[in-house]
């Protein structure tokens, strides 16, 4: 795995523990997180500021609460839905597959049954069978009120009725994120001739733009900023950030091998040894000094060492 997306995964990882409103997309608000009183005992739910919510009441791990909900599987291996209560109600179905509630709706797979979006109270919105004529393979989680989806013909978007907003012609599409999606337009073309559409949330294309020996460009804009990889001269990994259009405004450098998410003007990055902190003019604000390092909030990092 490349630096760059693993700095993304460690960063998602500490921010997801620490509840920080600064993950790469911060529309999701963490309420309540799993926690064991002892090694190997029954699981509960436990808020940031530390107030239990319930205590040992699981055998299997739950997902973290949002919107006041949380999945849990049973004895039988198939996902539940429960509100996030001292005491918990079981309610909707059982899945086989689930993901986290980031809006009022989320798609989940029923045994020998089509792709659903349900609601907060586990009723199902609609089925999700076929979408601009073709079978739906894959629906992602939402974002922004719009999810990716998949079908034979590409990716595109459907909002929470799960009507398509942008139909699947796309190689591939990422989740929206200050408004923006980014998405591949040419499915065949290899990483030197790979155009990146900026969308708006419509599916109207904003900008376009290559980059040269790319190796990986991440996810979503931050800050109107975007973290690209890609091999310098000396076939060295480089990072910089580009703007919407394309143009680089923090340069790719051989002493930045990582970058992680752009936050108030400063980001974390990797020299290849360690992690520190930067700002937009490529000033050193904290030497790459720890093993993991990520906002836990406006002012505050957390580092793992």
């Amino acid at each position: 795995m490349k630096k760059l997306f693993y700095l993304f995964c460690l960063c998602g990882v500490m921010l997801l523990n620490a509840c920080s409103k600064s993950s790469p997309l911060f529309e999701t608000s963490i309420e309540y997180i799993p926690f064991q009183e002892e090694k190997n005992g029954y699981w509960g739910l436990i808020a940031p500021d530390g107030k239990v919510l319930f205590s040992a009441e699981f055998k299997e791990e739950p997902t973290v609460a949002v919107k006041g909900r949380f999945f849990v599987k049973n004895a039988d291996g198939m996902w539940e839905l429960y509100t996030a209560e001292e005491k918990p109600r079981k309610l909707g179905a059982e899945y086989l597959e689930v993901v986290m509630f980031n809006d009022d709706v989320t798609p989940v797979v029923r045994e020998n049954k089509n792709i659903e979006l349900i609601d907060l109270d586990g009723e199902t919105v609609c089925t999700l069978e076929k979408l601009e004529g073709k079978r739906v393979l894959e629906v992602y989680g939402f974002y922004e009120g719009l999810a990716v989806f998949k079908t034979s013909d590409g990716y595109g978007c459907i909002d929470t009725k799960g009507e398509v907003v942008i139909k699947p012609h796309y190689a591939k599409i990422n989740p929206c994120c200050e408004g923006k999606i980014i998405a591949v337009d040419n499915k065949d073309a290899g990483k030197e001739d790979r155009k990146y559409c900026v969308l708006d949330k419509s599916g109207n294309v904003t900008s376009e733009f290559t980059v040269k020996n790319a190796e990986d460009v991440a996810p979503y804009f931050k800050e109107g900023f975007l973290p690209v990889e890609q091999r310098g001269e000396e076939s060295e990994i480089e990072c910089g950030l580009l703007d919407e259009n394309g143009e680089w405004v923090v340069k790719p450098s051989s002493k930045t091998r990582g970058i992680g998410y752009v936050y108030d003007g400063r980001f974390v990055f990797n020299d290849g040894d360690g992690y520190g902190l930067k700002d937009l003019e490529g000033e050193t604000l904290i030497r790459a000094k720890y093993k993991g390092l990520a906002f836990a909030s406006d002012d505050v990092l957390i580092y793992e060492n």
